[in-house]
């Protein structure tokens, strides 16, 4: 298209309809998904634990660290704070979106999990990557 319009040639394909045709292909499928979670969401679940049990540090060797605490402006909510969710790194607010699960950034779910001996949590899982599984941090 830039050659085209550089050598004063008519445009032999409308590459601006092509990528906005895309876009909204891509805004359709995004709309749809985000009904179909919502949908599978369990209202009225609270989670297994007290918040506090879910704060902590937790690590992955490749994705680094990522930080979960109380939100200091209340403490009746989770905050994280991962390099993927914010720049410069700030925490980012997690509400509760069902059972242990809770949702950063309003696409990310995090999904705590428990020792099978104890009961304390562990690790959580992210759904940072489409194309592989959840990435597992564990509590350091």
């Amino acid at each position: 298209f830039a050659a085209d319009m550089l050598l004063g040639l008519e445009p032999l394909y409308d590459w601006n309809k092509k990528y906005a045709d895309i876009q909204s292909q891509m805004d359709l499928e995004d709309a749809q998904e985000i009904a179909q979670r919502n949908k599978e969401r369990v209202p009225n679940t609270v989670p297994s634990h007290p918040l506090s049990a879910f704060c902590g540090i937790y690590s992955h060797p490749i994705y680094a660290r990522a930080i979960v605490q109380l939100d200091p402006s209340n403490h009746t909510n989770l905050v994280i704070t991962y390099h993927a969710f914010a720049q410069p790194m700030q925490p980012v607010p997690l509400p509760h979106w069902h059972y242990d699960v809770f949702l950063a950034v309003d696409e990310f779910f995090i999904t705590f999990q428990t020792d099978e001996y104890n009961g304390q949590i562990t690790a959580f899982t992210a759904n940072l990557e489409l194309i592989v599984d959840d990435i597992i941090f564990t509590r350091v």
